[in-house]
């Protein structure tokens, strides 16, 4: 007897609209669902989570990022992704363990020039002093703005 399991389909990929991540960010930036028992307000995560709608790596990704990945090549700069975090655990590659180049522009420069890449995880791109940015709060504050009514 052969038993057969139906095939996984996979989810398709779902994007934010340009409206929403406006919605989103601005959320952030004026604490708009911050709850009281938070250890920190959510603009605290606004130079990270705006990063991250600018380039669209991952945060495993972005988290591992030190000034040094920040390199100009000719006349353009280049932030370069060989590394990741996982489970707390400093990697040294992507998950697809590929390396990658992604390009710098203007509103990305200008984010770039307001905030420091302090090193591994401290601050995820906040430019702040703490010693560990805790990943989860950030991922579910961003589930609280989609899931806010402004964006039904």
């Amino acid at each position: 007897m052969t038993i057969t399991f139906p095939k996984q389909v996979k989810k398709p990929i779902q994007c934010y609209e340009p409206e929403e991540i406006k919605l989103i960010l601005d959320a952030f930036s004026k604490n708009i669902y911050n709850p009281k028992s938070s250890r920190y307000k959510h603009s605290y995560y606004y130079p990270y989570v705006s990063f991250l709608s600018l380039v669209g790596c991952r945060p495993e990704e972005a988290l591992a990022l030190v000034k040094e990945d920040i390199r100009a090549k000719g006349d353009r700069t280049y932030i370069r992704f060989n590394k990741s975090y996982s489970k707390g655990i400093l990697l040294p590659h992507t998950k697809t363990h590929e390396i990658r180049l992604f390009p710098v522009n203007e509103q990305l420069k200008a984010l770039l020039t307001i905030v420091q890449l302090v090193g591994h995880r401290e601050a995820a791109l906040a430019g702040k002093t703490q010693s560990e940015m805790p990943l989860e709060e950030a991922q579910a504050s961003i589930r609280a703005a989609r899931l806010a009514p402004s964006l039904d």
